[in-house]
């Protein structure tokens, strides 16, 4: 268990996941975690199910140890005047785009920094979370926020902080165009006369499958995978045709390529 007192800023989608994940698997206690919210009833939420307290965010700043920002990127700037009389906090953003450069040049460049990267998933505990340490980042400083975002997901530590743009593009923003392709292979099957609920999810379970013995033979190329499911003059390769044709893992390429490229783009150093 955290004994450290956490502070967690914005009480919203991935604040209340990682609130969430915290209390259910006893990572902290209720009277450690402090909560602040600009939608006080968002807040409460949280002191009602667990008994969190609930404060502003001066008061949070000063009384804890560990602060983690999940508000909107454009209100941290009017964060920065609470904190600049501190440089012994760990500070944890979640934020596109605020980067370790930001809180140096901000506040002291002693400050240790966590940037993070969560996914959507995340809200269910079954998320994807990249993490860029500052370099002055103690040791059990690391330890501590990566026990706070193991309880919502597995945790991929990147060398440089630039790769968390790119875990953008392969975890970050990707659930959104696999959630399509989902949706459009399980239509196929509508329009050929199947229950649309039997349809999602066969597809949903066949891209879990298909994902677990990817990961079993990673060993193996996707096209010696490929392989394993198509045959001469079969159903698969006809499809497999298609796609080629028509650039389909091209165009996906292209789209993940955007991503990172924007993210890149909304860098802020000041």
């Amino acid at each position: 268990m955290i004994s450290n007192k956490i502070g967690i800023i914005g009480t919203g989608n991935m604040g209340g996941a990682i609130i969430d994940g915290l209390m259910s698997k006893g990572i902290v206690s209720s009277n450690n975690l402090l909560l602040n919210n600009r939608d006080i009833d968002k807040a409460n939420h949280f002191y009602n199910k667990y008994k969190t307290p609930v404060m502003e965010v001066e008061e949070l700043i000063e009384k804890s140890d560990i602060i983690l920002f999940a508000v909107k990127p454009k209100d941290i700037d009017s964060l920065i005047p609470f904190l600049k009389k501190y440089n012994n906090k760990v500070l944890i953003s979640v934020l596109a785009g605020i980067t370790h450069d930001y809180f140096v040049n901000n506040l002291d460049a002693g400050i240790q920094v966590a940037r993070v990267m969560p996914n959507i998933p995340s809200t269910i505990s079954r998320g994807v979370v990249s993490i860029s340490y500052s370099d002055n980042t103690t040791d059990e400083s690391r330890d501590i926020v990566d026990m706070i975002f193991k309880s919502i997901g597995e945790v991929y530590h990147v060398a440089e902080e630039r790769l968390i743009n790119i875990s953008t593009g392969l975890s970050g923003s990707s659930p959104a165009y696999i959630f399509l392709i989902i949706d459009a292979i399980a239509s196929v099957g509508v329009d050929y006369g199947m229950d649309r609920t039997t349809a999602l999810n066969m597809v949903i379970d066949t891209m879990i499958g298909s994902a677990m013995f990817m990961r079993d033979y990673s060993d193996i190329d996707s096209d010696t995978l490929v392989s394993k499911v198509t045959s001469p003059g079969g159903t698969t390769i006809e499809g497999l045709k298609v796609l080629k044709e028509r650039e389909v893992l091209s165009d996906i390429s292209t789209a993940i390529k955007t991503v990172i490229e924007k993210s890149f783009s909304m860098e802020r150093k000041v």
